[in-house]
């Protein structure tokens, strides 16, 4: 993203965000964790620039003047500090000028939100500093009790689904999608509708008693021994409020992936995401955060822009980037393997359109059956590195049922193509 639009990276002094001037010892400020991008929204056919609030917004139109500077500069030196002082560089896309460099740099809420905010959550700020822990041989800790709620948890299958032993090694790093169904289902569902509350803040109740005489026991023994030792002061494992903060994340992400949304929704969303950020920062400190919490407050105005989050995050192309990482392209370089994957692309193309009519076939021959399973098996295959072997058992299978038959069924379909052939 930085890189193709020009940008600097998160790291740069002065320019750490592509959306707005908020210079690097900035970026966690409350200031900075407010909406800081005016969007155009479109009422009933009237659009109303919304007051600008944070940092001012980067113009298209500046950062593209800019590109053009960096570009005329003739010296390495010249361009590290131009570079340097204003966090551009030169990127191809200057030369359109239909294409506005700022508003279509997208800050992916997949990466943002659930691999960033959502992941630090649970995994660095719960996991790493055992805030919730694993079971002893005579304790049932806090992720005992999240591991017995999820094994009776259901869940429709294109919901999603957690590993059992999440939190632990044995549970393994979790995806996207994984950090999407935890936290807007069972970590922030309602457990019982008698008391209406919800999982993570029944952790709290149930531990956050334990956590603090653990904590006082801790400064204790730190004020006798541990002070004169060099060793760090301890922290507290939990602390009061964290959950209550969670909900709001919860809450925010569960409007933001929605398959559709209100325009009047987004006050709501970043009032939420203002919270939640502020309140993290106070609890943990703001050396804790990353620059995806301050990117986050960014997400909100790009749904004006492009829609759901379905339309635009990186779910599909993460997708495609594990299909093409899969081909076998033989060690072939230097442009043939390209053509490897073309060749690819076209032989799974004639198989798809060879078995795929075949389902709405209505045969009542003995080998009807036996035709419905395979192929159901056959498109129901992920792993498109291992075609061709898949192609000679189809070509092989094939031989055994009544070919003729099967022609004339596709004859009454129309403008059916088998293996890149119209049959009339």
């Amino acid at each position: 993203m930085c890189k193709l639009c020009g940008f600097a990276d998160h790291g740069h002094i002065v320019a750490p965000c592509p959306k707005c001037h908020v210079p690097q010892s900035e970026l966690f400020s409350d200031k900075s964790l407010q909406d800081g991008i005016p969007f155009t929204s479109c009422v009933l056919s009237i659009f109303v620039d919304v007051s600008i609030s944070g940092y001012p917004a980067r113009d298209g139109e500046r950062h593209r003047q800019l590109c053009y500077q960096y570009a005329a500069l003739k010296t390495t030196k010249a361009r590290e500090e131009f570079f340097k002082r204003h966090g551009v560089r030169w990127t191809e896309f200057a030369r359109l000028k239909y294409f506005d460099l700022i508003r279509y740099t997208v800050i992916d809420p997949m990466h943002n939100l659930l691999l960033g905010v959502a992941k630090t959550q649970w995994y660095t700020q719960w996991i790493q500093t055992k805030t919730l822990r694993a079971d002893t041989g005579l304790y049932h800790r806090e992720l005992s009790f999240i591991h017995k709620f999820l094994a009776s948890y259901e869940a429709p299958q294109w919901a999603g689904h957690l590993p059992l032993r999440v939190g632990e090694p044995a549970g393994g790093s979790l995806s996207a999608d994984e950090y999407k169904f935890a936290v807007t289902g069972p970590w922030a569902i309602i457990v019982s509708p008698l008391n209406s509350r919800t999982l993570i803040p029944i952790v709290w109740e149930r531990f956050l008693e334990e956590a603090n005489q653990d904590y006082a026991k801790a400064k204790q023994n730190y004020n006798k021994i541990g002070r004169a030792k060099g060793e760090s002061k301890p922290f507290p494992r939990m602390v009061e409020g964290e959950d209550e903060n969670f909900l709001r994340f919860a809450t925010a992400l569960k409007i933001i992936v929605g398959r559709s949304i209100r325009l009047e929704k987004l006050p709501r969303i970043k009032s939420l995401l203002h919270k939640y950020l502020t309140t993290f920062s106070e609890i943990y400190g703001s050396s804790e955060m990353k620059p995806n919490h301050h990117w986050a407050v960014h997400v909100p105005d790009q749904l004006v822009d492009f829609g759901p989050v379905y339309n635009f995050w990186a779910f599909f192309t993460e997708r495609l980037n594990k299909l093409l990482k899969n081909i076998n392209s033989n060690n072939w370089t230097g442009g043939e393997l390209e053509v490897s994957m073309m060749r690819e692309f076209h032989r799974n193309g004639a198989v798809d359109s060879a078995v795929s009519p075949m389902i709405y076939l209505n045969c009542s021959n003995k080998y009807s059956q036996a035709c419905r399973s395979y192929i159901k098996f056959f498109l129901r295959a992920k792993d498109h590195a291992h075609l061709s072997w898949k192609q000679n058992l189809f070509s092989s299978w094939l031989k055994e049922i009544p070919t003729q038959q099967c022609l004339e069924r596709f004859r009454t379909l129309p403008n059916t193509v088998v293996c890149g052939i119209r049959i009339a």
